[in-house]
């Protein structure tokens, strides 16, 4: 699982794209209104992905 905030000005999302087109079986997600630490709202969601596999 990949989280990244299109907002992000620190790392640009396109550093996500790339990891997941090379890691197998990686599921990327984009959220378009958050930013570097913002995304990170997110981590309940990520965490059930990971508990489901």
């Amino acid at each position: 699982m990949l989280l990244h905030g299109e907002r992000d000005g620190m790392v640009p999302a396109s550093h996500s794209r790339r990891l997941a087109a090379r890691i197998p079986g990686a599921e990327l997600r984009l959220t378009p209104h958050d930013g570097h630490i913002s995304v990170l709202a997110h981590a309940p969601a990520a965490l059930d992905w990971l508990l489901a596999r």
